[in-house]
């Protein structure tokens, strides 16, 4: 699989799979992904410290395995590709020259979040 359709294919699943599993959490009384999230911390039974966060952009980290396979064949040429392993396949007549190299970034993104500027309940960006 090339690198660009991977990439594409992942981010797309964590925002649907993230769209689908909000609808079933509203069902059980659950929220996924609130826009503000308020925690306690420090002190004692009395005294405790809150703290609210505002949603923002959460990081999509990426670390993958990449082949470049340099190929004499008719088609010739490089191709940059996800590392994987497959069984079975076609012959041909070519020699296969391979490199693997390991690369990792990340891709900030914004999840629709629950809730407004004013809680409200509605969703935003």
């Amino acid at each position: 699989m090339e690198l660009r359709q991977f990439i594409s294919d992942v981010l797309e699943s964590i925002i649907v799979g993230v769209k689908e599993a909000e609808s079933v959490a509203v069902d059980h009384g659950a929220i996924i992904n609130p826009y503000k999230i308020q925690t306690e911390f420090g002190g004692n039974n009395l005294g405790r410290k809150t703290s609210t966060k505002i949603h923002g952009s959460q990081l999509v980290e990426f670390d993958i395995a990449l082949t470049v396979e340099d190929s004499s064949g008719k088609d010739g040429g490089a191709q940059i590709s996800v590392l994987s392993v497959g069984l079975g396949g076609k012959l041909s007549s070519s020699s296969h020259n391979s490199t693997v190299s390991r690369v990792k970034f990340a891709i900030p993104v914004v999840l629709q979040s629950v809730g407004g500027l004013k809680g409200d309940g509605e969703s935003s960006l």
